[in-house]
């Protein structure tokens, strides 16, 4: 869904260690570097999230660090799971480490709308983020892009359920993808609304995610 597809999480080491294992902040947030090496005007319409996962699911008890400077701070995660502050590229320059303790760890990377997640949204800066981030694609992933399908779509986590309005009047139920973060979560895709000038959500989406739908429509 909205998981960015080619940054594939990065997996600690298999074996739990009883001493902390450390690996490179560009090993563990795949694409932040680069991401933020872009100029600003370049990456103004979406971002990065990262959360860690165990077994398939968030770990909202993670115990790692990040290590810069001979000291180490917490990687405290917000309400939804994700780290809450990311290394800057200041950090990442100077060689800083993330320290973990535990089992088995991956980082999964998730694609964000800058857009502020409202009840009712405009279409276009919607339209804007695919475009820019699809654009950012050679420049994020090198060849590797070729690998990445193109972002159609803007997910709505939480918000139940929307519809998607047209000028003249008219409005057209938006479907259901299903995540296993998420559950059922309305989803607006560019070439199935042309001409939509607006997003009526039931509710407040925690966030705007982009991404490819790839399950079954859930229905209307």
């Amino acid at each position: 869904m909205a998981i960015l597809a080619a940054a594939g999480a990065w997996a600690w080491p298999a074996a739990a260690s009883a001493q902390p294992q450390r690996a490179s902040v560009s090993a563990v947030f795949p694409l932040l570097g680069a991401y933020l090496t872009l100029p600003s005007a370049l990456r103004s319409l979406f971002y990065f999230a990262y959360r860690p996962v165990r077994r398939g699911r968030t770990d909202f008890n993670v115990r790692a660090r990040l290590a810069a400077g001979g000291t180490t701070a917490p990687l405290a995660l917000d309400r939804l799971g994700f780290v809450a502050r990311l290394p800057t590229l200041a950090e990442i320059h100077a060689g800083a480490q993330v320290e973990f303790d535990g089992d088995p760890l991956r980082f999964q990377i998730e694609a964000r709308a800058a857009q502020a997640p409202l009840a009712r949204l405009e279409a276009a800066p919607i339209a804007a983020a695919l475009a820019q981030i699809n654009e950012d694609a050679y420049r994020l992933l090198g060849h590797f892009n070729i690998f990445v399908p193109k972002m159609t779509s803007a997910f709505f986590p939480e918000s139940l359920g929307g519809r998607a309005l047209f000028p003249d009047g008219r409005s057209e139920s938006l479907p259901l993808f299903r995540t296993g973060l998420d559950g059922p979560t309305p989803y607006f895709e560019q070439a199935m609304f042309e001409g939509a000038s607006h997003l009526a959500l039931d509710q407040a989406p925690t966030r705007i995610t982009l991404g490819i739908p790839r399950s079954l429509n859930l229905g209307q």
